[in-house]
């Protein structure tokens, strides 16, 4: 479980990087999907550890990213 709590923060670290350095934007794919899969995970891994004030943060920046991500398919 631990594990999926690191591997999420690490996408989520990554994402913030990548945008940082200029090297993605938000309005990029790959940006939106490292957000949106370290959203799922990490919901799931805050649901684990019954953390429900960042279990609730996570479904919203997941929803976000969801909602981006369909934005740029469409």
């Amino acid at each position: 479980m631990e594990q999926i709590g690191w591997y999420c923060t690490a996408l989520f670290l990554l994402a913030y990087f990548l945008a940082s350095t200029g090297a993605v934007t938000g309005e990029d794919l790959s940006y939106q999907l490292l957000n949106l899969t370290g959203a799922v995970g990490y919901s799931y891994y805050a649901h684990k550890k019954r953390v429900y004030p960042s279990l609730f943060a996570n479904v919203v920046w997941a929803l976000v990213g969801a909602y981006a991500v369909i934005t740029i398919l469409l």
